[in-house]
């Protein structure tokens, strides 16, 4: 229906056409300007709303990135304990030993600090993982080559 009134009014000659289209002295402006108006207001919001919302995002994905960093630090570490890496480093309780990863995880350079608590009944040890401001920290028990994790804190910067 709307196909044939386009139709009709697009005749050469219509009348009905002609007078609609000479009617119209301007009534257009207002409404461009309505509708500029209104997406002024809108794009402005919106546009403000996705900017923050890319800057958290970004923010969001670093903690993410810098976290799973530790956590690797701390596996490393637990890999490294029971498979005797640090077996001359740590001989007393409250021996410490510390090192920074071979290679980088996420980018990020990984350090990692190891003490020795305690020996009864089973070797205890506490883990901290440090990558950009993300520090993770895990207390770990080790009989033999069973592993059993008592605390684990990721704390975010």
């Amino acid at each position: 229906m709307f196909k044939v009134l386009i139709q009709s009014l697009c005749v050469p000659g219509n009348k009905l056409a002609s007078k609609l289209f000479r009617q119209q002295h301007g009534q257009v402006l207002p409404i461009v300007l309505a509708v500029l108006a209104l997406g002024a207001m809108v794009i402005g919001p919106f546009l403000n709303h996705a900017s923050t919302a890319l800057i958290s995002a970004n923010h969001y994905e670093q903690m993410i990135n810098e976290n799973y960093a530790c956590e690797a630090g701390v596996e490393e570490a637990i890999w490294s304990l029971v498979n005797d890496r640090f077996k001359n480093q740590m001989t007393q309780p409250r021996s410490s030993f510390s090192y920074t990863l071979d290679e980088k995880v996420n980018n990020l350079t990984v350090d990692i600090f190891v003490t020795f608590t305690s020996a009864q009944p089973n070797s205890t040890y506490q883990i901290v993982s440090k990558a950009g401001g993300t520090v993770v920290t895990s207390l770990i028990q080790i009989n033999k080559k069973d592993v059993s994790i008592l605390t684990w804190n990721s704390d975010p910067r």
